[in-house]
C-alpha cells in the first residue's frame, strides 16, 4: 500500500534562549523534524503497553477513551470498564493492518484483569516484556463496591514473538502468559526501566477504590509509594521470581506520579535514568525539578526548574557523545507552563482554577543537560501538526535499526545525515476539549463534572526524522523587500559550507528546504514564521556526497528553486 504522507512538519531546533526571540544556536546539535502518517485503522488507545518485533506493535491495556472524567457512568468512575482495552492487539503501521484476540478467551481472569488495566509499567528484555501493577476493575469483587478498583499486586511475563504469532493466527495465547503475585509491584502511574540487571520501578502509587470525586472529596484511597524499588528477576522460561528487592524512600522528592522517567548517558558516559515532571506536590502543584536515578544514588538536582511536559508524553533521548550533552525531546501532553500565543512568553495559567490550571499543550520542548551538569529548558518555535492538543499518554517507538545504546539512548554522532528515528503514536486527544485545562477545570468546577471532557484516545501515528548539525537562521536587514526573492547560494560550487540568502516582502511562514537530484529531502535549514527583512542561513554538506542538489524557498504563496554543487 502507498504510504501517504500528510501535514509535513519540519521541526528545526531555533531555540529560544530567554524566550523574547533570541534563538540559542549552540543547545542541541541535531534538528527533528515531525511528519503525519496517515493510517486508519490504528487503534485509539492511551496509557497502554507496547513490545514490537519485525515492524509490527504489540498493544496492551490502556484505555478507549480520553481523559478522565469525575464521576462517569457506567459506574459512576473516573476508569470505566466499558473503555478497559480487553484486547491484546497486534498493528502493522506499514500495511495498516490490525489483528486483536480478546484475553478474557484464554487468560484466567485475575491475569486478564491486570492485563486489561491502565498505566502499568513495563519493560521489553529481548523476547520478553514483563509487566507489574496497573489500576483497574478486580472482577472478583462484585460490580460497583468500594473496592471493585484495585492495583494490581502482579508481575506477568508474556512471550512476545509467541504471543504476536498466536493473535495473527486466531489461537490461543494463554501459553505465552505467565504471572505471579508480588505486593511490592502494587503500583500505577510510575516507570519500569533496568540498569544492567537491576530492574528499577521509580516513583507511582497504589490507589484502591474508585477514581474519582463526591461531594465530600475522593472517594478511593491513594497511597504514593515515594520510593525507587530495585529488584532482580529470576526467569528460566517457565518458573518466574523476584529477588534482592530494596527501596529508597524519600517523600521529599518522590512524592510523584504520572511523568516521565528517561533513559539518560549521564556526563560520565554511563547509562542512568532521570525523572522529569510528575504530579503531585504537598500542595498538588507539579513537581519540576529532575531526580537522577543510578544504581548507587537517587538525588533530586535544584539547580534546575523544570518548564513543559510535566506529565507523561511521547519523548526521545538523544545522547550527543562528541558535546557531551545528553538531550531529551518531549512532545505535547501536559504542563505547567504554556505559551502565550501573542508574545511567545512562556506563563503558568491560573484562569479559572484554584491554583496552576496544568493544561494540555501543543508544544514541543527539549531538555539538554551539558558535561558541566548545567541544564537548558528550551523550547520549540513550532508545535504538532495541526496545532493538536496530543501527546499525554503517547508513546515514542523507536526504530529498531536506528543506533542506540544498550538503554535505547540514540546515538547521535551515529548518524550521518537525516534519518528516520522512530514513531509516536496513540494517547490522549485533547484537540476538540471546550478548553485545553478540562482536567484542573472539572476538578475545581463541579458543573463541568459528568459532563466529559472533549478527550478522545487518540489513533494518530506521526514520524519522526532526526538530522545532526546545527541549523540557524540570522536576520541581516530589517529593511522591507519590495519582493520575495532566493538569491543563488555562495560559494558555489561548495565544499562543505555555504550560505543563502533570502527577502521576506511579507511575514509569513517561511520553509527552506534542500534536496538531492532525485526530488529526496535532504534537510530542512527553515520552518518558522519570520517577520520582513533579508535572511540568511547556512548549509553544511558534510554529511552528504558530492553532487547537485536544489534548494527552494516557500513563504505565502511565493515559492523559487535553484541549484547547487557540492564538490569534495
Amino acid at each position: 500500500m502507498k504510504i501517504i504522507f500528510l501535514s509535513l512538519f519540519i521541526i528545526a531546533l531555533f531555540l529560544f534562549s530567554n524566550y523574547n526571540n533570541a534563538v540559542s544556536q549552540q543547545t542541541v546539535s541535531f534538528n527533528v523534524e515531525i511528519e503525519t502518517f496517515q493510517r486508519v485503522n490504528a487503534p485509539g488507545l492511551q496509557s497502554y503497553e507496547f513490545a514490537q518485533l519485525n515492524g509490527r506493535w504489540l498493544l496492551i491495556g490502556g484505555r478507549t477513551n480520553g481523559l478522565h472524567n469525575f464521576p462517569s457512568p457506567p459506574d459512576n468512575s473516573a476508569f470505566p470498564t466499558a473503555f478497559a482495552n480487553k484486547f491484546m492487539i497486534v498493528y502493522d503501521p506499514v500495511s495498516d493492518t490490525q489483528w486483536s484476540r480478546n484475553m478474557y478467551l484464554d487468560l484466567p481472569m485475575n491475569i486478564a484483569d491486570q492485563l486489561r488495566s491502565t498505566n502499568m509499567q513495563s519493560f521489553v528484555n529481548g523476547n520478553t516484556m514483563y509487566i507489574v501493577g496497573g489500576y483497574g476493575k478486580d472482577s472478583a469483587i462484585s460490580v460497583g463496591g468500594r473496592d471493585s478498583m484495585i492495583t494490581f499486586p502482579r508481575l506477568t511475563a508474556v512471550n512476545i514473538s509467541g504471543i504476536m504469532n498466536a493473535i495473527v493466527n486466531g489461537t490461543t495465547i494463554a501459553p505465552f502468559v505467565r504471572s505471579i503475585i508480588d505486593t511490592n509491584l502494587a503500583v500505577t502511574g510510575g516507570s519500569l526501566e533496568k540498569l544492567g540487571d537491576t530492574y528499577v520501578l521509580s516513583v507511582g502509587h497504589k490507589f484502591t477504590g474508585r477514581y474519582g470525586f463526591t461531594q465530600s472529596g475522593q472517594s478511593g484511597v491513594q497511597v504514593y509509594t515515594d520510593e525507587v524499588r530495585k529488584f532482580n528477576i529470576i526467569d528460566n522460561g517457565v518458573n518466574l521470581s523476584i529477588a534482592n528487592f530494596s527501596a529508597v524512600n524519600n517523600p521529599a522528592i518522590l512524592h510523584r506520579r504520572d511523568l516521565n522517567v528517561v533513559n539518560v548517558i549521564n556526563s560520565l558516559g554511563v547509562p542512568e535514568l532521570r525523572i522529569y515532571g510528575g504530579v503531585f506536590t504537598k500542595d498538588e502543584s507539579t513537581w519540576n525539578n529532575p531526580v537522577n536515578i543510578s544504581l548507587s544514588s537517587v538525588t533530586q538536582d535544584n539547580s534546575f526548574s523544570q518548564r513543559f511536559s510535566h506529565y507523561e508524553c511521547g519523548n526521545i533521548g538523544i545522547y550527543d557523545s562528541v558535546n557531551n550533552r545528553m538531550s531529551n525531546v518531549f512532545f505535547g501532553g501536559i504542563s505547567l507552563y504554556t505559551v502565550d500565543t501573542n508574545t511567545n512568553i512562556p506563563y503558568i495559567d491560573t484562569a479559572g482554577c484554584n491554583g496552576p490550571c496544568v493544561p494540555f499543550i501543543n508544544l514541543i520542548s527539549v531538555i539538554t543537560k551539558f558535561g558541566n551538569n548545567t541544564y537548558k529548558d528550551s523550547l520549540l518555535p513550532i508545535r504538532i501538526p495541526q496545532n493538536q492538543y496530543l501527546g499525554s499518554e503517547m508513546e515514542f517507538i523507536v526504530d529498531q535499526s536506528v543506533p542506540m545504546y544498550e538503554n535505547s539512548v540514540i546515538k547521535l554522532n551515529s548518524l550521518n545525515n537525516r534519518t528516520f528515528v522512530g514513531h509516536l503514536y496513540g494517547g490522549i486527544d485533547a484537540t476538540e476539549a471546550p478548553s485545553t485545562n478540562p482536567f484542573t477545570h472539572q476538578m475545581y468546577d463541579p458543573s463541568k463534572r459528568g459532563r466529559g471532557t472533549g478527550t478522545t484516545a487518540s489513533n494518530k501515528i506521526f514520524k519522526v526524522y532526526i538530522t545532526p548539525g546545527v541549523v540557524s537562521v540570522n536576520n541581516i536587514s530589517n529593511v522591507v523587500p519590495e519582493k520575495f526573492s532566493l538569491y543563488q547560494n555562495y560559494p558555489n560550487p561548495f565544499n562543505p559550507v555555504t550560505k543563502i540568502r533570502f527577502d521576506i516582502a511579507k511575514p509569513g511562514f517561511v520553509k527552506v528546504n534542500i534536496y538531492d537530484i532525485s526530488g529526496k529531502l535532504v534537510n530542512s535549514l527553515v520552518n518558522q514564521n519570520l517577520n520582513v527583512g533579508t535572511y540568511e542561513t547556512i548549509f553544511n554538506g558534510n554529511n552528504i556526497a558530492s553532487g547537485v542538489y536544489y534548494y527552494t524557498i516557500q513563504v505565502n504563496d511565493y515559492s523559487e528553486t535553484k541549484k547547487m554543487i557540492l564538490m569534495k
